[in-house]
């Protein structure tokens, strides 16, 4: 082999390790299938990022604690169930996060088309074992229950997004972590239910103290999705 032919099959080697994705380059959240934490990494700073000036955390408690002033009451108002005031909180970053994509509440108006559509971005998760989640939830995560009562072992998303899917979105604004800075439990932002103001509430546990509740749920709805407020355009 002379040193021409030496010198092409070096580049010829470099060339095809260059085309393989390593673990930093996958996609950041996977469409296929429920979310697997040993094969599946996680870039949530893509996702939460609205600029160095910008705490996303301080705004969504202060959006939080403007709505709970205004004590809206679920339902009773335009935009005022769960996923109303999720699009509400949406409509609040647009002001400040013109860089990133955003749905068109015409067209994603449930929380099932919501999950849909971060679905169809590339920025949603179905969580198969929500013990095993915690440190993706964070300020800003945006996670979708499924019906109350009702156990989900096989997920995909034509049964999430389907009547007998998700019920059921909230916005993360604080995380309670233990001593080894494990996430414990998590308070969210939600329309709630009929009869009860849109608030942050904070006894979604990773171990509930009542054994039949799922862990890291709303109540009795298990975690099924998640998802990141801003997303990337594409």
């Amino acid at each position: 082999m002379n040193k021409l032919q030496f010198f092409l099959s070096l580049l010829f080697i470099s060339l095809i390790i260059a085309c393989v994705p390593s673990k930093e380059t996958e996609q950041s959240l996977s469409k296929k299938g429920a979310y697997d934490p040993d094969k599946q990494p996680i870039k949530q700073a893509e996702f939460l990022s609205c600029g160095s000036s910008f705490d996303m955390q301080m705004h969504l408690i202060a959006f939080a604690e403007d709505m709970e002033r205004k004590k809206v009451m679920y339902n009773s108002e335009v935009f005022s169930d769960c996923s109303g005031m999720f699009i509400r909180l949406l409509q609040s970053l647009e002001k400040e996060c013109d860089q990133y994509d955003f749905l068109d509440p015409k067209k994603a108006r449930s929380s099932r088309d919501i999950a849909k559509w971060y679905y169809d971005q590339g920025n949603f998760l179905m969580i198969k074992d929500a013990r095993k989640i915690g440190h993706l939830i964070q300020a800003g995560a945006v996670l979708f229950f499924g019906r109350s009562g009702k156990e989900y072992d096989h997920l995909n998303i034509d049964l999430l997004t389907s009547s007998q899917g998700i019920e059921h979105v909230g916005t993360v604004t604080e995380v309670v972590k233990d001593g080894a800075g494990n996430v414990v439990s998590y308070e969210m932002f939600h329309g709630r239910s009929t009869g009860k103001i849109a608030q942050r509430t904070s006894y979604h546990e990773l171990r509930p103290k009542r054994k039949e509740l799922p862990p890291f749920g709303n109540w009795n709805q298990q975690l099924v999705g998640i998802a990141y407020v801003i997303t990337p355009k594409k």
